[in-house]
C-alpha cells in the first residue's frame, strides 16, 4: 500500500488498505470484520443494491457468473439464489425445475462431447 506523508496527515488508498487487511487477516479476524460490518445500514445497502441490481451505485460488485450453474459457487450469486427461491413456493420450485435441466443440459453436452471425441479421435476408445 502508498502512503503519502503531507506534513502531519497521511493520505493513502482506502480500498487497498481494505482488500491488504482482508487479505492479511486470519479467518476469524475476518469473520468478525465482516459480521460487524454486515450490520452498518451503508453496507447493507450496498449489498442489496449488488443483489437486487448486480452492481452498487458505484458500479461496483464482487465476484459474480455470467453463466447460469445448477449450483451458484460465488457468494454474491448465492445470496440472488437464495433470496430468489425463498420468494415463494412457486418461485422456488420453478427454479428447481431449472437448476434440474441446467443438470440435464450439462450432462447431455459431456456426452456429446465424449461421443465427438470418439468419432474425432477413433484410435484412442478401441
Amino acid at each position: 500500500m502508498k502512503i503519502i506523508v503531507k506534513g502531519d496527515k497521511a493520505e493513502f488508498d482506502v480500498y487497498d488498505f481494505i482488500w491488504e487487511l482482508l487479505d492479511g487477516t486470519d479467518e476469524e479476524t475476518v469473520k468478525n470484520i465482516a459480521d460487524s460490518l454486515a450490520c452498518h445500514d451503508k453496507i447493507i445497502k450496498y449489498v442489496a443494491d449488488q443483489i437486487i441490481d448486480g452492481w452498487t451505485e458505484l458500479m461496483s460488485h464482487g465476484h459474480k457468473s455470467i453463466i447460469a450453474h445448477p449450483e451458484p459457487y460465488n457468494p454474491l450469486d448465492k445470496a440472488v439464489r437464495r433470496i430468489a427461491k425463498s420468494s415463494s413456493y412457486i418461485a422456488k420450485r420453478e427454479i428447481e425445475n431449472l437448476e434440474q435441466e441446467l443438470i440435464s443440459a450439462k450432462e447431455k453436452i459431456q456426452q456429446l462431447e465424449e461421443e465427438l471425441d470418439k468419432y474425432k479421435y477413433p484410435d484412442r476408445f478401441k
